[in-house]
């Protein structure tokens, strides 16, 4: 085989490379499938009784948004991370921890404004079962997707991947749980997020391996 025919042969086999679009046309591409998923789950769980009294009380409200902010900008580091250069937008990469302390320190406001939410009798596990499974399937499905990129900073997104998916299962679980106990939220719904968000740094060093495609054109 001559040089010509090995350089057609070798071109014929190329893939070509398709790159994502860019990270808000990738977040809004998200958001539909996002909102199934937590139509799905709700279905399922079944939506809570009082959302309206949830949504027109302050501090309900405030929580329930603070919320779906660290999910959306979670998201959006997920994705703001394969980019080069992520690392001039590291305010954005730590939102969803700094979100996550202003909901804890909301609960404690809410409990010294209400003593009687502090600690109440309440079921725990169920809670914990629905907020694991479903922070599990968004993240995972979240990684799988991601792993088709490639990140420099590969701990980071395993970290972002677990905040993306257990923060929407806290979403979820605060509008299906009817269980106003101030200790049952921050144990149950929210400290497992912190949990799952470092154990997602340390498994993104060995989950996502940035050799494995091309960077693609995010301009």
């Amino acid at each position: 085989m001559n040089q010509d025919d090995l350089i057609n042969q070798l071109a014929g086999e190329l893939k070509p490379y398709k790159p994502w679009p860019n990270w808000y046309w990738s977040l809004l591409l998200c958001l539909p499938i996002l909102a199934v998923y937590g139509g799905v789950v709700l279905w399922w769980s079944e939506l809570r009784s009082d959302w309206q009294q949830l949504l027109s009380n302050p501090y309900g409200l405030g929580e329930t948004l603070l919320l779906v902010l660290m999910v959306l900008l979670s998201l959006r580091g997920m994705l703001l991370i394969q980019v080069p250069d992520a690392y001039q937008k590291n305010p954005y990469l730590n939102a969803p921890r700094l979100l996550l302390a202003a909901v804890c320190v909301l609960q404690l406001v809410t409990a010294v404004m209400n003593p009687a939410t502090w600690a109440q009798d309440v079921e725990h596990i169920p809670c914990l079962v629905q907020l694991i499974w479903v922070g599990f399937v968004a993240s995972l499905s979240a990684a799988i997707l991601m792993r088709q990129q490639a990140s420099v900073q590969r701990a980071r997104l395993g970290e972002l991947v677990m905040w993306f998916g257990f923060s929407v299962s806290a979403l979820l679980l605060k509008l299906s749980c009817e269980i106003n106990s101030v200790t049952h939220l921050i144990l149950i719904h929210y400290l497992p997020v912190m949990c799952a968000a470092a154990i997602g740094y340390w498994l993104g060093r060995a989950w996502f391996n940035r050799f494995d495609q091309p960077l693609g054109n995010y301009s």
